[in-house]
């Protein structure tokens, strides 16, 4: 007889396909620390979805991002409005490498917006950033389904101050945190997720990894 725990998570996974409208098989789901992935569905971050990263410092959600991506197979595109967005050795750090990170900037929100729903049916990639705070229920929700039944991930990244309504699969809030040993340290708050549990942690980046309240996160090969 399964676990009690297994049954809720293949429960949650159900829901959230429904949910989704999504196909009756879903895609294996990103693992992001066990102590993140059991308030996700399906065991870890959706793929074939679109998930939004509200940042209350830039430095953190860029940082964050990188790590979500550098889990991901293939090369990542990240659009930006400004082609400095992305410093390369801040992404190197956290996993992400040149040879698989790919830059776009963009001049009006309409373009970001096209560029971003191209990456996300492009089975040449592994996933995709846009930087975009201004984006109304319509637009992510196209960016939602262009995501929908492929491997990919789709990471909306905005200001925490200025976002509005969007149709992502989960909304997290990234902020940085003071931390002693001047180490990379965060604050990592689920504040919406399809058949999830919101939560809240504190993680930091030490000797190659993230550690999520104690339970360390190994970086990507």
């Amino acid at each position: 007889m399964p676990a009690p725990d297994a049954v809720l998570r293949d429960l949650r996974a159900g829901l959230a396909r429904i949910e989704r409208g999504g196909p009756g098989h879903a895609q294996p789901a990103l693992s992001l620390s066990p102590l993140i992935d059991e308030h996700l569905p399906g065991g870890g971050l959706a793929r074939g979805a679109l998930h939004e990263v509200q940042a209350t410092d830039a430095g953190a959600g860029l940082a964050f991002c990188a790590l979500v991506l550098a889990r991901t197979e293939g090369p990542i595109l990240w659009i930006a409005p400004r082609p400095d967005s992305v410093w390369a050795p801040g992404s190197v750090a956290l996993g992400l490498g040149p040879d698989r990170l790919l830059i776009a900037h963009y001049k009006t929100a309409a373009d970001g917006l096209w560029t971003m729903e191209k990456a996300l049916r492009c089975p040449a990639l592994g996933g995709a950033v846009l930087e975009l705070d201004r984006l109304d229920m319509t637009a992510t929700r196209r960016l939602q389904l262009a995501a929908e039944g492929s491997p990919r991930i789709g990471l909306l990244l905005r200001n925490a101050a200025g976002h509005g309504p969007s149709s992502a699969v989960t909304r997290w809030r990234v902020g940085s945190l003071p931390d002693a040993a001047a180490r990379p340290r965060w604050q990592l708050e689920l504040l919406r997720c399809r058949a999830g549990r919101p939560a809240s942690w504190q993680a930091r980046w030490a000797a190659g990894q993230l550690e999520v309240d104690g339970a360390p996160l190994a970086r990507p090969a």
